[in-house]
């Protein structure tokens, strides 16, 4: 086990303000619930705090994210936006700068996004990102994404271990934990700028990574699996899901209320059925 290396990260980052305040706790139950108690006055925009030993990360819907201590990467960013109306669409953003990070060590076509923050890599979850904010008013004081990203992980505990995997089950190459981080802040920044100048190039890029872009998929809403089959033809301007239904209506909807029922057989036993 390795201890997370600060000097050794700092020399490889190449941001601009990303990551260049940096909070290292050796353990820690959260780092989000460690930031949320850091007042917004006493932090920087870009301000990234990470941990080695993650002992109550949490992941979509209240669940738990399992993480073994010095194995992975398990961190937060804050970021000081002028509005928070866009916050799903934020997660998508990092998500999405996260895996095209994760590109130089396995090929595109293997790197999904699912909806609503999972990072699938070979059809497994690879990691995940949280979104949080605090609010002044109806002002953002902070926003925290929180990023897990499995990397030296192969034990994954029952439960699980079929539906998860890590960068160093999919490739040969060098791993260093403080040069992913770089790369992967790098990228976050490049994507949050996209974010905030509202540029629709960021849809299409995540658009094009979504999970069943373009395809008939069955959905559970509220956790009730539905007949009826729907298309996903991307996300809107807010971050909300759009899906075509059998009658060629857009419905919306959001990351709490709906959930992507995965697989091929999924998709072929719910096929719309068309007249002949």
């Amino acid at each position: 086990m390795k201890r997370f290396d600060l000097k050794k990260f700092r020399s490889y980052l190449k941001t601009s303000y990303l990551g260049r305040e940096c909070i290292y706790l050796d353990q820690i139950p959260s780092t989000s619930s460690y930031m949320k108690r850091i007042s917004a006055e006493d932090l920087t925009e870009g301000t990234l705090c990470i941990t080695d030993n993650q002992t109550a990360g949490r992941g979509q819907y209240r669940r738990q994210w399992n993480s073994a201590p010095f194995e992975n990467l398990t961190f937060t960013i804050c970021f000081k936006p002028e509005k928070a109306d866009r916050l799903p669409l934020l997660t998508m953003a990092c998500a999405n700068a996260v895996l095209e990070s994760l590109e130089k060590y396995m090929p595109q076509e293997f790197l999904h996004l699912k909806w609503p923050n999972d990072l699938i890599a070979c059809d497994k979850k690879i990691g995940g990102v949280l979104t949080e904010a605090t609010f002044l008013g109806q002002h953002p004081e902070k926003v925290l994404v929180g990023i897990a990203l499995n990397v030296f992980e192969k034990d994954f505990k029952p439960g699980i271990r079929d539906r998860a995997i890590s960068l160093a089950q999919i490739t040969d190459k060098p791993l260093i934990r403080e040069k992913i981080l770089a790369e992967l802040l790098a990228s976050i920044e490049e994507e949050y700028q996209l974010w905030s100048n509202r540029s629709i190039l960021l849809q299409r890029r995540i658009n094009n990574r979504l999970e069943g872009y373009g395809q008939w998929v069955r959905i559970a809403l509220d956790g009730k699996l539905q007949e009826e089959t729907y298309k996903i033809i991307g996300l809107g301007t807010s971050g909300e899901l759009l899906l075509l239904n059998e009658d060629l209506d857009v419905i919306t909807f959001r990351h709490e209320q709906i959930r992507i029922i995965p697989g091929e057989r999924a998709v072929s036993e719910a096929a719309p059925k068309t007249e002949k």
